[in-house]
């Protein structure tokens, strides 16, 4: 159950602004220890940043500070920041300038024990599987 509730939080955290990838702290910790990003992208040696994004009156958002920069090699590499960062911030994904593809993100958030951290996997969004 517990799982599921996860599951759907972090559908939920899915939000898409000006072509940017940004999602909200969603889980059930009032703050995170860490984030974690997860290469799977078809896309190797790169690096991408996660910033912290302010809520403006009129629904958009004003860039602050940088969380963390990460740097993925190859498919399933991962790479760790351990600042804190609380419930309810929300964090936009920066890939580089000439990333060849679009990005969809997905975030978990795991329990351990002496920290929490949130999972961010990066997609390759127009991935297309063969059929047979």
């Amino acid at each position: 159950m517990k799982r599921l509730f996860l599951f759907i939080l972090s559908m939920l955290a899915f939000i898409s602004i000006e072509a940017k990838t940004t999602f909200k702290i969603a889980g059930p910790e009032k703050k995170y220890n860490q984030i974690r990003v997860i290469n799977q992208t078809a896309q190797e040696n790169f690096s991408c940043r996660l910033v912290l994004l302010k809520e403006n009156a009129d629904g958009t958002f004003t860039r602050g500070d940088v969380y963390g920069t990460y740097n993925l090699k190859g498919k399933n590499d991962i790479d760790t920041n351990t600042n804190k960062v609380k419930r309810g911030t929300v964090v936009g994904v920066e890939m580089p300038e000439n990333f060849p593809e679009d990005v969809e993100v997905s975030v978990e958030y795991r329990n351990y024990p002496f920290y929490d951290a949130v999972i961010v996997t990066l997609i390759d969004k127009n991935n297309k599987f063969e059929s047979f």
